[in-house]
């Protein structure tokens, strides 16, 4: 199973939509289970809004040497090859789990995704933050998808994020995860700041990366509504609907 991590230390760059957006995507290819790891549990209100056994339970339990009850927690969605781990958002416990047990179990993640069967590939959501459960997730994945907004700060922003991810690794004595991607969101070329940025991002932090350019859209609005993944759904623009096709393909 390939396992991708969606992490950026800045909030409202889209990385929840289109984490779920790949997974709707990779799910067309085989089987794909979907990881809410953000304590504010968003994907899951989006897609399996009635959470009982959360990822937290599995994460507890990991922590407490117990074996944790996997095919309790997974729970199939409305779109055909998808499933996912949920979080019962602010009522739930991944933030108790993330601020008292997550620092002394930095390859609980790892473990839980090991005991995975019957999925081709595994897609995690993370809160916009770059502490042990965060670490936690980014250990786990064979691979780290990083969405940027058009904004001054990207660039900074991702400079400080490599620094970051190459530390944990450093720290952890781990060679993933892989790092080669950026996911430009809201991107217009009418913009000049936005083709300024670009500009930057390829010749400076993110110089050898590949970067994918996906525009604003309100598919994503008209998922959430319909609680679903975009792939379910008519209207998306041909520009969103080829990224997200070129980013899976280059992930199988």
């Amino acid at each position: 199973m390939k396992t991708y991590c969606f992490s950026i230390q800045k909030g409202g760059t889209g990385k929840t939509s289109l984490s779920m957006a790949l997974a709707g995507e990779l799910s067309q290819y085989g089987p794909t289970v979907l990881i809410d790891a953000d304590p504010q549990g968003n994907t899951s209100g989006q897609l399996y809004p009635t959470v009982k056994t959360e990822l937290a339970d599995l994460l507890f339990d990991i922590a407490g040497g117990s074996k944790p009850d996997i095919k309790a927690a997974i729970k199939k969605t409305t779109f055909k090859n998808l499933a996912i781990i949920p979080t019962a958002g602010l009522d739930g416990r991944l933030r108790l789990y993330a601020e008292t047990l997550a620092a002394g179990k930095p390859w609980a993640m790892a473990d839980l995704i090991a005991g995975l069967d019957g999925f081709d590939y595994c897609v995690i959501d993370t809160s916009p933050a770059f502490g042990p459960l965060e670490k936690s997730a980014l250990l786990a994945a064979d691979e780290c998808l990083t969405p940027l907004m058009g904004d001054t700060y990207g660039a900074d922003g991702l400079t400080i994020f490599l620094d970051n991810l190459e530390t944990l690794k450093r720290d952890q004595r781990a060679k993933q995860p892989a790092y080669n991607k950026i996911l430009f969101n809201a991107y217009d070329r009418r913009i000049t700041s936005h083709e300024r940025i670009l500009n930057e991002l390829k010749s400076g932090a993110g110089g050898n990366m590949e970067i994918y350019c996906f525009p604003t859209d309100p598919i994503y609005r008209k998922a959430q509504d319909k609680r679903t993944v975009i792939q379910d759904l008519n209207g998306a623009k041909p520009e969103t609907k080829a990224e997200i096709h070129r980013l899976a393909l280059d992930l199988r």
